[in-house]
């Protein structure tokens, strides 16, 4: 690729769409709020996380495949590896199908749609889990029966890390859809 400007301003833009994806898998995507027991649950890309203290027994109905973790942290290792070697491999041509793409192109355009895919099936997901446990909504308020005469309200809410999925996705969509442009390459008709 090269040390021109114009190849240093494509490695910046990685860096940026890298730097959303880290910070999006890192920060929790969704959160259920329930006061009355100063409790929580979060929705992370590799699975849950809660605090419920001695209503924990309830959020273990909850949790995610046993395989979700690992193939969710190879997952972002790989995507890590590709954003890296997008800014430091040779400019090669591939061809799928009909389209041709740069290789550093290409890494970029599929880490950043296949994130947004996973944030669309974790939403998903997500809305059909939530439904599915107390009948909590996506977003929003609900009332929870915690036995006995106990009730509590539960608040649900996207949080920013599921924003920044997007961001991300995005950054890395433009990056590559402009990226003949950012290196000055002339494209075929």
């Amino acid at each position: 690729m090269g040390n021109s400007i114009r190849a240093w301003i494509f490695r910046f833009l990685v860096v940026i769409a890298m730097g959303l994806f880290i910070a999006s898998w890192f920060i929790p995507w969704w959160e259920c709020a329930i006061p009355y027991i100063a409790g929580w649950i979060h929705i992370r890309p590799w699975g849950l996380e809660f605090n419920l203290g001695f209503y924990e027994s309830y959020a273990s109905q909850a949790v995610m495949p046993a395989f979700m973790a690992p193939a969710m942290w190879t997952y972002f290792g790989l995507a890590i590896l590709g954003y890296i070697a997008s800014m430091f491999v040779k400019e090669k041509e591939i061809k799928i199908f009909k389209l041709k793409f740069k290789l550093n192109q290409f890494l970029v355009l599929l880490i950043g749609l296949s994130w947004i895919i996973a944030g669309l099936a974790a939403t998903l997901l997500a809305a059909v889990q939530t439904g599915n446990y107390f009948n909590t909504p996506l977003i929003g308020h609900n009332v929870v029966d915690l036995g006995g005469h106990y009730e509590a309200d539960t608040y649900s809410k996207f949080l920013p890390g599921y924003y920044l999925i997007y961001a991300s996705g995005l950054v890395a969509l433009i990056t590559a859809h402009f990226y003949n442009k950012l290196l000055g390459h002339k494209t075929e008709k």
